[in-house]
């Protein structure tokens, strides 16, 4: 199915959604409309990437509404693979019109602090123009994995929450960021959507990176439990049981 954008920014990958289909262009009602569905619709244009999921966009469409409850994976190449409650089967308005905002660049990061030049600080990420921190909700190993490969760091040796880092001021841009710690690039890892948030400066996200190889054992960051024996690898750890104890290492329980 083919994709357009509507709206005056449409030029520049932000705009409403349209499909067509039977000969005619709709629009898709937002309900259930997420980053994976404008992923799917962003790549479908040629952008790099999604940046956000518009709901309600202004100014709304006119005409027929095709779609409702579109429900992509974020690795479809076309909309028309992703599930949806069929052709024109909705109960919407054009108020409830689905919008995209793309983009065609990586998102840049950097370190704020005292320590940032070795690798250790508060994440901040460039968005609209300004520089802004990311809230530390859900902010684990992955997300910082993929924050140091983008500095150049080759190891990660831990993601820092609020407390660890000092906090920040101005915009807080991004929550609950989820990477895998594959990504390439932090605008390719799952989040809550630019600005939505309800936290302060006192929970922002930070990380600590390495140029070289840390021992997680000897510094106390490994989550190996009792009965177990951490052992120190290239960019990472292992636990193994203890004699007469079996399990995956983490937990080790009697034979």
């Amino acid at each position: 199915v083919s994709v357009r954008l509507r709206g005056p920014s449409s030029s520049n990958g932000n705009g409403r959604v349209e499909v067509f289909y039977n000969g005619r262009w709709g629009t898709i009602c937002h309900y259930n409309w997420d980053i994976w569905d404008a992923r799917v619709v962003c790549r479908q244009l040629g952008y790099g990437n999604a940046v956000r999921a518009l709901r309600g966009y202004r100014p709304h469409g006119t005409g027929q509404i095709w779609l409702s409850y579109v429900g992509c994976t974020g690795n479809e190449e076309n909309l028309i693979s992703c599930s949806h409650n069929g052709w024109g089967n909705h109960n919407c308005g054009h108020y409830e019109d689905a919008g995209v905002e793309c983009s065609g660049k990586d998102i840049s990061v950097r370190l704020r602090g005292p320590s940032r030049s070795n690798g250790t600080g508060r994440v901040e990420v460039l968005y609209n123009g300004r520089w802004g921190t990311i809230c530390d909700n859900s902010w684990d190993i992955n997300d910082a994995r993929v924050v140091c490969r983008q500095l150049g760091y080759q190891y990660t040796v831990r993601a820092l929450r609020g407390y660890e880092v000092p906090d920040g001021t101005g915009q807080i841009w991004l929550n609950y960021v989820r990477c895998t710690g594959r990504e390439r690039n932090l605008i390719t890892c799952r989040n809550n959507g630019w600005r939505n948030h309800t936290c302060g400066h006192y929970k922002d996200a930070g990380v600590e990176c390495s140029s070289t190889d840390v021992d997680e054992c000897s510094r106390g960051l490994d989550t190996c439990r009792s009965n177990s024996q951490c052992v120190n690898t290239i960019g990472t750890f292992l636990c193994n049981c203890n004699p007469g104890y079996t399990g995956y290492g983490v937990n080790c329980y009697g034979e």
